[in-house]
């Protein structure tokens, strides 16, 4: 006999990857006009809806940026030292290697 094949994993629905991107798409435009409560809001709603989201790496960056953007000059370089070792070729992770480098 024949052994049948393990189903494929499934993947998200697409529903779910559209409102991953609303969600960080609204939080990056948050940051870029300078509001860092909804950027931190939308991107905390990401972390509660989606904590094992296909867009993980892409919200702990904006949190990256949010903290930097914040005053967190440190606490924004060790996360994004943190994201690089755990996901080095990413390119979300990639963004944020010099974050706050004009900052002291």
């Amino acid at each position: 006999a024949i052994a049948a094949a393990a189903p494929a994993p499934l993947a998200p629905p697409i529903d779910d990857i559209v409102a991953e991107n609303q969600l960080l798409g609204g939080a990056l435009a948050a940051l870029r006009t300078g509001d860092l409560t909804a950027a931190t809001r939308l991107l905390d709603r990401h972390r509660t809806q989606f904590p094992t989201g296909k867009l993980t790496v892409a919200r702990r960056a904006g949190q990256v940026r949010v903290a930097c953007a914040s005053g967190d000059v440190a606490g924004a370089r060790a996360s994004a030292r943190r994201l690089l070792a755990e996901h080095p070729g990413d390119p979300d992770a990639v963004g944020v290697r010099d974050v706050c480098s004009a900052k002291k």
